[in-house]
């Protein structure tokens, strides 16, 4: 019985160890992180950049300074995680106000970008994550309908090359194409095969892919496999180039679970790997090629979640990435981790990919059609009755809202109010703009020359014109007050100079005067005695 009580302990110790030792078993446990976990955790991302926006977790983000970011990648990635999670928000004045900045954006020369391909790219996903349609996106200067994607994608050539930016515009360019299996017409400037062609291309002989140089970049060698994973099965060449890749993505990998990217260890590279395996329908959590000591990309991942709800880029300083901060939550890898998280999370409820929106219907003129409320009429008549700067995505997002609205009294007259508003706005961002040059020019010159004082009174002069919660825009206000007190300065001591002047030449005047009396005086005195003898 004591030999049998000795085996038993000794098999269970045995276990025991196995069991603690982890082997095969992903950090975050043997069954991983859980999609109420996922969910739970990209919650938390969007109510930290609710906060980071001075707004409270029960506001939409996608409301005041946010959506005066719509159409920049610190806003439009935050749309496509936030839609893709089925996260409710108003996305219909994220689509108002972003449908404004392409339009303002087209009325340039360079529409979008001169350069920059992926601008249309983004935005494009963006459109149609939030419902919208990039085939008919706005009016351009000419009246005509904007197609992101024939401008973007197929027919960028006819302007600059996809490829101008690099390997990233070819590979958001098959991104975007693909995200609704959007038709190239026969005599577009690019084809499908094109663009595969030009990515496979530009594969390293060891798998990855990058930017510059021959060394393989984990992010930009998930970024490829993204793009390329719809094709994954009908085509042996983007196969072969897509395995090679994946072979390449789990050599790089390090004991950690993570990704280096430029020496440095950081969120956004194994974010992008997520989605990478994620959109070949491979689970991060569970392929054996992709777990390191039992650390997968995503406990690498979640490693980087700070106390706020936030993610940190790195642990370590970063000297490629010197604004993102070791231990303060960063919007870029926020943004990153939500796309991660969505992806992980549709690819456990059975969804498709990440950037195939083939599931998003399309708002239509019914299904715009806006139901203008009381309250919504109370915030009308507020920024009416003095509109600034900080408005301007509200008074967008209401023009929008009365122009398709049958509900509301007096349409005409307050959609001419409203875009009267919007007009004066948008002067007062000009002016403002104007303002932070003149003092970055006049005021905080490089040279260190003194600021002229009829400088100072000019921009003093503007700033007064501006509404009060306009003049907080005002940059390096500091250095105007500092101008300004040296003026101050500089008059007193030219006035005490001046008076000090006047006061010795006046004691100059006095003296010689009072020599001169001196020696009349001596004169008479010597002229008088002179007469007596």
């Amino acid at each position: 019985m004591k030999k049998i009580l000795i085996s038993l302990t000794a098999y269970l110790l045995i276990i025991s160890v196995i069991l603690s030792s982890g082997a095969g078993i992903s950090a975050s446990g043997a069954n991983g992180y859980t999609q109420s976990q996922l969910i739970s955790t990209a919650q938390g991302i969007v109510n930290w950049k609710k906060s980071e926006c001075s707004l409270s977790a029960g506001d939409n983000l996608l409301s005041g300074k946010m959506l005066d970011n719509a159409g920049s990648t610190s806003c439009d990635w935050y749309v496509i995680g936030m839609s893709r999670l089925g996260f409710k928000d108003d996305y219909s004045a994220y689509l108002a106000v972003l449908k404004n900045n392409v339009e303002s954006r087209y009325a340039t020369g360079g529409k979008l970008s001169s350069s920059k391909a992926t601008e249309w790219h983004r935005i494009s996903l963006a459109v149609l994550s939030a419902g919208g349609d990039p085939l008919s996106f706005g009016k351009d200067k000419n009246g005509g309908s904007i197609n992101l994607i024939a401008d973007g994608v197929y027919n960028r050539g006819k302007t600059a090359s996809i490829g101008k930016q690099g390997i990233n515009g070819w590979i958001w360019g098959l991104i975007s194409v693909d995200s609704k299996n959007f038709k190239i017409p026969s005599d577009a400037f690019n084809s499908r095969d094109d663009i595969i062609a030009q990515i496979i291309k530009k594969q390293l002989p060891d798998g990855g892919f990058c930017l510059s140089g021959n060394t393989a970049d984990p992010d930009v060698t998930a970024m490829a496999v993204q793009a390329l994973s719809s094709y994954y099965k009908s085509d042996k060449n983007v196969k072969t180039c897509v395995d090679k890749a994946l072979s390449c993505l789990s050599k790089i990998q390090l004991e950690s679970g993570g990704y280096k990217c430029y020496a440095s260890e950081n969120a956004e590279s194994s974010a992008q790997v997520i989605m990478a395996l994620c959109s070949l329908g491979i689970d991060p959590q569970k392929d054996s090629r992709f777990i390191k000591n039992g650390n997968s990309a995503l406990d690498a991942l979640m490693k980087y979640k700070m106390s706020d709800g936030g993610f940190i880029h790195s642990k370590e300083y970063d000297q490629n990435n010197p604004t993102a901060k070791p231990g303060v939550s960063n919007s870029m890898a926020g943004e990153q981790t939500l796309l991660a998280l969505a992806a992980v999370v549709r690819l456990m409820k059975g969804e498709s990919k990440l950037y195939d929106f083939a599931d998003v219907k399309q708002q239509t003129e019914k299904t715009t059609k806006a139901s203008v409320k009381s309250d919504d009429v109370k915030k009308i008549d507020e920024i009416l009755d003095k509109p600034n700067t900080d408005n301007y995505a509200d008074v967008v997002k209401y023009i929008e809202m009365i122009e398709n609205s049958d509900n509301i009294k007096n349409k005409d007259e307050y959609l001419k109010k409203l875009n009267e508003a919007k007009e004066k706005i948008e002067k007062d961002k000009e002016k403002i703009e104007e303002i932070n040059e003149e003092i970055k020019e006049n005021i905080s010159p490089s040279d260190g020359s003194q600021p002229d004082e009829n400088a100072i009174e000019n921009i003093e002069e503007k700033i007064e014109s501006l509404d009060e919660e306009d003049r907080e825009k005002i940059e390096n206000s500091e250095d105007l007050e500092k101008a300004k007190a040296a003026s101050v300065t500089n008059k007193r001591k030219i006035i005490i100079a001046v008076s000090l002047s006047v006061f010795a030449a006046a004691g100059i005047a006095f003296l010689i005067i009072r020599i001169i009396r001196k020696k009349k005086k001596k004169q008479a005195d010597f002229i008088e005695s002179d007469d007596e003898e």
